[in-house]
């Protein structure tokens, strides 16, 4: 009876241990069993415009793949580990599942958290992602993210050197849901928000190109 007891104790523990060294690879497993829901298609070249071989610079905005947390629009928005990679020049979210690369749908997803760092769809048709930077009641602060494709004369006659630098620029978003592009001077910021009297005094030791400082001012009002 004791051998049983201990046969089974030691069955149930190595059954604890191989579902413990499988869960690393569950996010994977989700999104390999929900590819229509999480993914539009599946990466190729083609979906560059062919601007990624034999092009100085990176078109992705971090290097190789990070694992990030993405969580879903769908029934009580739970989340997912998996590696990603954020494509500037083709403005869209990579995710890696067994070994091969899916673009990710923008409204599957509510938001992507990579380290410190949070991304969500929109807010608008014309971005389909940004990077969140600070939220108040009534406005935001986001970073857009961008890619150019330059081309210029090479060192050998009649070849052409193309290269892609990546640009990010600092936007607001009002309560009226419309979009502008962040003031840097504080007193430009001051009249576009509306800020009162009282609270221009409690701003007047802030500095607006401190990203600190700034989102002091944005996450109060």
């Amino acid at each position: 009876m004791k051998f049983k007891i201990l046969l089974i104790l030691a069955l149930v523990f190595s059954h604890l241990l191989s579902a413990q060294n499988r869960s690393g690879g569950l996010s994977n497993n989700v999104f390999n069993n929900n590819l229509d829901f999480f993914a539009i298609q599946k990466v190729d070249n083609v979906y560059n415009n062919g601007k990624i071989s034999d092009v100085q610079g990176s078109p992705y905005l971090w290097n190789g793949w990070k694992v990030v947390s993405v969580k879903i629009s769908s029934g009580n928005n739970p989340s997912y580990q998996v590696p990603a990679r954020y494509n500037v020049l083709a403005n869209r979210f990579e995710i890696q599942v067994n070994g091969e690369a899916y673009m990710l749908d923008p409204n599957a997803i509510l938001s992507i958290h990579a380290g410190t760092r949070t991304f969500k769809p929109g807010p608008t048709v014309a971005y389909t992602y940004h990077e969140e930077l600070a939220a108040g009641a009534s406005i935001s602060l986001f970073k857009i993210h961008s890619a150019t494709l330059l081309e210029s004369p090479g060192k050998t006659l009649g070849l052409i050197e193309r290269k892609i630098v990546l640009k990010e620029k600092e936007m607001l978003q009002l309560n009226d849901g419309s979009v502008v592009k962040l003031p840097r001077r504080k007193k430009k910021l001051m009249k576009l928000l509306d800020v009162p009297p009282a609270k221009k005094e409690a701003f007047k030791d802030l500095n607006v190109k401190d990203p600190e400082d700034l989102s002091r001012i944005i996450e109060s009002i």
